[in-house]
């Protein structure tokens, strides 16, 4: 499914120079610096901003709220090239150079959805431009994969169980990049590979058209789409594998 068919897209909004500076406030109204320090920081979950505004003034800058459990990040300039993602926790405001998508609750889980934005590289979406930039409109049609919940939650605790090497090999090799079809599989593949590469291939043959069934999702790798190449899920599994195999 495409994420303008599973998400909500919010943009930034305007600040004028003379309604920053309040520490406190009714809504904490995020920058790009704000998001940058958080993640620095190593946080997910974005806290404090340095500019906080009440309802009369986000009136009269025609702000937008975005609600809680929204990923925001970077959508213009060289901030973007960093690939910066954070979630907030309560209503709030980001400025204009901030774009947010948040999952819908019945289809996606938070956490699933935050790592799956994780691996969504930015530069590969933005336009060629001196200036990079990233459209709403191209970023509604950017698949992802929607296994049942309980899929996405078995995913989420093997996040939380692992340790930091492990971790940053997942996030390394992120599940939008590796074109699993099944988030089950990659779980089970990924950390428990308990059967060999021909056994894998084989049943994953056989069982081809209830994959399909389940997630007809294609993905894309990096590799095909340099080359300008749509390549279904299967194929590109298949050709990890092989490829980890080899080595």
């Amino acid at each position: 499914m495409a994420l303008g068919e599973t998400c909500s897209f919010y943009s930034g909004t305007g600040f004028p120079n003379k309604y920053q500076g309040n520490t406190s406030g009714t809504y904490p109204f995020f920058k790009v610096g704000d998001i940058s320090r958080n993640v620095q920081d190593g946080n997910v979950h974005l806290a404090d901003a340095e500019n906080y505004v009440e309802p009369d003034v986000v009136k009269v800058i025609k702000g937008t709220i975005i609600p809680a459990g929204t990923v925001v990040f970077a959508k213009i300039g060289e901030a973007l090239r960093l690939n910066r993602r954070a979630v907030t926790t309560r209503e709030c405001l980001v400025d204009n150079n901030v774009m947010g998508i948040k999952p819908d609750s019945s289809m996606l889980t938070e956490e699933y959805f935050f790592q799956f934005m994780v691996g969504l590289d930015m530069n590969e979406y933005s336009a060629a431009t001196a200036l990079p930039s990233v459209r709403k409109s191209t970023l509604e049609k950017v698949d992802i994969l929607v296994p049942d919940i309980a899929a996405q939650n078995r995913f989420s605790e093997l996040i939380r169980q692992s340790d930091k090497s492990k971790f940053t090999a997942l996030m390394t090799s992120n599940i939008n990049r590796y074109g699993c079809s099944k988030l089950t599989d990659y779980v089970d593949k990924r950390y428990h590979q308990d059967c060999t590469l021909k056994a894998d291939l084989q049943n994953e043959q056989n069982s081809d058209n209830n994959l399909t069934k389940t997630f007809p999702v294609k993905w894309h790798s990096q590799e095909t789409e340099k080359k300008g190449l749509l390549t279904s899920s299967r194929n590109i599994q298949q050709d990890n594998k092989r490829a980890d195999y080899e080595r």
